[in-house]
C-alpha cells in the first residue's frame, strides 16, 4: 500500500478478549481508505513484539503508508515498537516527519 490521494495510512488496534481463565488479545492493522485488515495476530501475552510482528507483517504485504496511528497502549508505546516503525522511515516517532517519512501518531489530533 504505497498511499494514493485519500490513503493516507493505517491504523492499529488491540482487542482484549474475554477467556475462561484470562483474555487473548487481538491486534490488527487496519488500512485508512478501504478499512480492510491487512494484517492480524492473536497472542495470549499483550507485549510489543506481536504489535511488532503485525506491523511488519502489513508494511511487507502492502508497502508503507505515510501515516501509522495507535492508541497510547504500551504495547504500541514500548521501544521495541516506536523503534520498528523508525526503521521503516519515521524520523521521529509521535510528532511529524520528513517528506517522504511516517509520521507516527498516538491520537488522532497528529493527523491533522
Amino acid at each position: 500500500m504505497n498511499p494514493q490521494p485519500g490513503q493516507p495510512g493505517l491504523a492499529l488496534d488491540t482487542t482484549y478478549i474475554p477467556m475462561a481463565k484470562g483474555f487473548v488479545y487481538l491486534t490488527a492493522v487496519v488500512d485508512w481508505a478501504s478499512r480492510r485488515v491487512l494484517a492480524a495476530k492473536v497472542a495470549i501475552t499483550l507485549e510489543a513484539c506481536h504489535a511488532v510482528d503485525v506491523l511488519q507483517e502489513a508494511f511487507n504485504r502492502h508497502g508503507r503508508p505515510e501515516i501509522v496511528n495507535t492508541d497510547q497502549g504500551s504495547q504500541f508505546t514500548a521501544h521495541e515498537f516506536v523503534q520498528a516503525v523508525k526503521d521503516r522511515g519515521a524520523t521521529s516517532a509521535w510528532t511529524g516527519a520528513e517528506p517522504g517519512g511516517i509520521m507516527c501518531s498516538s491520537s488522532a489530533y497528529g493527523n491533522q
